[in-house]
């Protein structure tokens, strides 16, 4: 068996020599050279999961499989202990061999450029949701709703949007951000609200935690990167504007008007006191 211990190797080659004669990577080469066609496979994906994910791997794919260069990169990586970096590079090796046997050879650099493309892990969303002040009625949350699906910047249901504000957590609160104008749009829209004190963020929580917490792409997937501070596109602004205005916006002014805006009385009289929960006068 090997030793643990670096100081009994005088250097990262002649620990790689030793390595090739020990018992371990000898057991696994009598494998590889009695498996089948259809079983290299299955030996590909242990080796790969030997070699892992951390600096091994980043230095497999930037040397292009070359486990002599590897192994010399990462000898000095204190917290990479002996017995790790023996699992690695027998992971390596063995991908040398099957890549010797199958006429693979070296990956392109554009391969090892993709290999190197880690996934990154999934955050955990945050469930929690804004809270509405007490000036946003239930009308008001509708009338926002329909203009945000009308203009096609949301997809989903009235009462998950209506959630969206409830000041609650839950984990059923789904809506779709369609795109238009960039995600950076829908942080914009919300930090508005917030600005204007329509809307606020609960204590110990981010607004855009909350947002990719709740909002999906068109593709199914959650909302990241709402953080990053990307800014709303011009043709947005003045929609925003208007959304603030709405949330704003006395029950009587959606009903009878703006004395100071008519388009505004002649696009939210449509609604009438049937969206709004009150009555005219």
């Amino acid at each position: 068996m090997m030793s643990s211990n670096r100081k009994d190797y005088g250097s990262a080659a002649e620990w790689l020599s030793a390595l090739r004669l020990d018992e371990a990577w000898q057991s696994q080469l009598q494998q590889l050279q009695s498996a089948s066609a259809g079983d290299l496979s299955v030996h590909r994906e242990d080796a790969l999961r030997r070699i892992g994910n951390a600096f091994t791997f980043e230095f497999w794919c930037i040397y292009r499989h070359q486990v002599d260069k590897v192994v010399a990169e990462v000898w000095e990586i204190a917290e990479l202990s002996l017995p790790k970096l023996k699992i690695q590079t027998i992971g390596m090796l063995a991908m040398e061999w099957i890549e010797q046997q199958t006429g693979e050879g070296k990956p392109s650099a554009e391969g090892a450029k993709k290999r190197t493309a880690k996934k990154k892990p999934e955050k955990p969303r945050e469930t929690m949701t804004f809270i509405h002040k007490g000036c946003v009625l239930e009308g008001h949350l509708t009338i926002l709703f329909n203009k945000l699906t009308q203009d096609d910047w949301i997809d989903g249901n009235e009462a998950d949007f209506k959630a969206l504000f409830s000041g609650k957590a839950d984990e059923d609160c789904q809506l779709t951000w369609k795109g238009k104008y960039g995600k950076g749009t829908l942080a914009e829209l919300f930090k508005q609200l917030v600005s204007s004190t329509l809307v606020i963020i609960p204590d110990g929580f981010t607004q855009s935690a909350i947002l990719e917490g709740h909002f999906k792409d068109t593709d199914g997937h959650w909302l990241t990167g709402l953080d990053k501070g990307n800014a709303a596109n011009d043709k947005a602004l003045p929609i925003i504007n208007e959304c603030v205005k709405l949330l704003k916006a006395k029950p009587e002014q959606l009903i009878y008007g703006d004395d100071d805006d008519e388009d505004f009385k002649s696009e939210y009289d449509p609604y009438d006191h049937q969206d709004l929960n009150i009555h005219k006068r």
